[in-house]
């Protein structure tokens, strides 16, 4: 929530001109690509953030394999289901968000 409190003024800074509109449209299409970019990093078999974590942990290739083949439902109920998992998957995001733009925008 924090992230977000930062850009609540948005539409507001979008009833401006036609520049402020497209600067506004353009950073909406920023946040969602960093923001499934940073998703897509999370050690999760269907993700490619489990492609690295694979990688460095040298499991053997029928564990990858099934964990490849059920990843999606492990995924799937991570993301209904409300956990500390959950939790930890949203405070990545939120600071992966914050540290990104906060470079981008200073």
């Amino acid at each position: 929530a924090e992230f977000f409190s930062r850009f609540g003024d948005l539409a507001a800074a979008m009833s401006g001109s036609l520049a402020a509109l497209f600067f506004g449209l353009l950073l909406i299409v920023v946040f969602w690509n960093t923001l499934l970019g940073a998703f897509n990093l999370l050690p999760i078999p269907p993700l490619d953030g489990s492609r690295v974590l694979f990688h460095f942990l040298r499991l053997p290739e029928e564990w990858q394999r099934v964990l490849d083949q059920y990843g999606f439902f492990i995924l799937f109920a991570i993301i209904l289901i409300p956990s500390p998992i959950t939790t930890a998957i949203g405070r990545f995001l939120n600071w992966f968000l914050t540290f990104f733009f906060g470079i981008a925008l200073a």
